[in-house]
């Protein structure tokens, strides 16, 4: 389940922006969080080299106070999780940096095995039963 709210966070930095929402709300990619600018505010990302996307190419994304748009981290202090051993080689994940994978081996990070320094829980970001990172049947909490 943690290795769902990583591959959001990951899709959320490379999937492509799908243009203004009919009801006038902001563009937004459609999974995770978006990448935000050191005033708090959503960056702006536009894909003009598609497609965008996992496999694809990377967004272009400004920020209007001139910051450079970077992944929230999920831990309450502000920080990454650590995952000591999280890709499939035994290396540890470098989360967080736009547009790098997070296993050098090209695995993704099995993210029960991160933690925040600060115990901040890590949520699973969606998933399904069965599905990849989901168990059926499996209730733990």
């Amino acid at each position: 389940m943690r290795l769902l709210f990583v591959l959001g966070l990951c899709l959320a930095v490379v999937s492509a922006q799908r243009g203004p929402r009919p009801n006038g709300g902001p563009k937004r990619g459609g999974h995770g969080p978006p990448l935000v600018c050191d005033d708090g505010a959503d960056a702006s990302c536009e894909c003009t080299t598609k497609p965008c996307g996992p496999g694809g190419n990377l967004p272009d994304c400004t920020c209007a106070d001139g910051s450079t748009p970077f992944i929230k981290p999920p831990c309450n202090d502000n920080t990454f999780p650590s995952c000591p051993g999280a890709c499939e080689d035994g290396s540890d994940p470098n989360l967080g940096v736009f547009g790098v994978e997070p296993c050098a081996d090209g695995s993704k990070p099995n993210m029960r095995l991160c933690v925040c320094a600060d115990g901040t829980e890590l949520k699973p970001h969606g998933g399904r039963p069965g599905g990849p990172g989901g168990k059926r049947g499996n209730n733990e909490e």
